[in-house]
């Protein structure tokens, strides 16, 4: 994907570079778009939203912070990605196959009033 981001910011500098002689302002903003469009793929690919099956832990008397915590280790235990839920505005991990019941189980023996739920 990057490969194809930085051909792409070439290929727009190659054809926007044979205006630089008369159209300079034309140019650069050209170059200032294009500089834009790529830093906006570049961080999308990063950070994508959440599918079907993305989940949290939660606990009622613990932080954001704390509960991110916790299902940020058990995601990378499981050896999966995590999401972005825009429905909440919080992260999630993004569990395939045997890994979401697994998932679940984990939250749910965390301890007392430890549950996980669904973006």
């Amino acid at each position: 994907m990057l490969y194809i981001l930085l051909s792409l910011e070439k290929l727009i500098i190659n054809l926007t570079s044979l205006q630089l002689d008369s159209h300079y302002i034309v140019y650069s903003n050209h170059y200032t778009i294009m500089k834009f469009l790529f830093v906006l793929l570049l961080t999308a690919s990063t950070a994508y939203g959440c599918g079907n099956n993305a989940y949290r832990c939660k606990h009622p008397d613990k932080t954001v912070n704390e509960m991110w915590k916790v299902t940020h280790r058990i995601c990378d235990d499981l050896k999966e990605d995590d999401c972005y839920c825009s429905h909440w505005a919080e992260y999630y991990c993004d569990p395939w196959g045997d890994n979401i019941n697994e998932f679940k189980r984990r939250c749910n023996n965390e301890g007392e009033n430890w549950y996980w739920t669904e973006c």
